[in-house]
């Protein structure tokens, strides 16, 4: 990755240990999508593999997991399509290389009540009580990337603004990531005699045909592609009928 770049991760793991507001978390979770999503992505692992969470177990596994949890709950269009397609590379590098450091991490989190349909109510969630499961990343990486589609087709029902509306969101996302290289330059640059002027110019910063991906054409490619993948038949136990059915509705899977 290079001494400068290993440099900025440290901070930014750095700085991960330290917040607790959403916003920050995800501009400081991109910085590993963004470059999950590039070529970059075997020098993350080996990187992320060799340098401690304070735990003293590898950043990898916080990494990951963090970011699983919190990728719902992402917005910009930028950042959604740079988590979104950085995830399904990293499913992608786990399943056709058997990378044992991805494939061995267990992602805990609290088990999801099982209803296929209809909000989740307090009265739904507490009846549930606190359960624990472990999921192993490639599923859990499946599945967030299943809910991902899953709101994407919901949004393209749902969605009835006008094309001035459509414009003013991309402007909107053209912000927030400025926004964010911005953030990052102030924790992270300073001090370190980087040229401000060469940072702005870089074209790397922001990827440009990600702010043009249709996240629900390229998620349904990705499955149809997946379900023809000599381990996929691993995974489809872990899936739930109605993840199975989504993926039947839009044609990756014969039921």
């Amino acid at each position: 990755l290079g001494s400068y770049l290993e440099l900025l991760l440290r901070s930014v793991l750095s700085k991960m240990q330290q917040v607790k507001t959403p916003s920050i978390m995800q501009s400081l979770l991109i910085v590993f999508a963004h470059l999950a999503s590039t070529e970059q992505l075997e020098g993350l692992i080996s990187f992320l593999s060799q340098v401690p969470d304070p735990s003293g177990r590898p950043a990898l596994e916080y990494v990951v997991t963090e970011w699983c949890m919190r990728h719902s709950y992402f917005f910009g269009h930028y950042e959604q399509r740079v988590s979104t397609v950085a995830l399904c590379q990293l499913l992608s590098h786990c399943l056709n290389t058997g990378d044992q450091r991805l494939n061995n991490i267990l992602v805990v989190e609290e088990e999801a009540p099982n209803h296929t349909e209809g909000v989740l109510t307090r009265s739904k969630k507490a009846s549930s009580g606190d359960r624990w499961t472990q999921t192993p990343l490639p599923v859990k990486l499946m599945k967030v990337l299943i809910a991902e589609l899953r709101s994407q087709i919901e949004e393209e029902e749902d969605d009835d603004n006008d094309e001035d509306d459509e414009e003013d969101d991309t402007w909107s996302s053209d912000v927030q990531v400025g926004d964010m290289v911005n953030s990052l330059e102030e924790l992270f640059h300073s001090g370190m005699g980087v040229d401000q002027e060469d940072e702005d110019d870089d074209p790397d910063l922001k990827d440009e045909a990600l702010l043009k991906i249709n996240l629900h054409s390229h998620l349904v490619q990705y499955f149809v592609e997946l379900c023809h993948h000599s381990c996929f038949q691993s995974l489809l136990p872990h899936l739930s009928a109605y993840e199975k059915q989504l993926l039947n509705t839009v044609g990756a899977l014969t039921i």
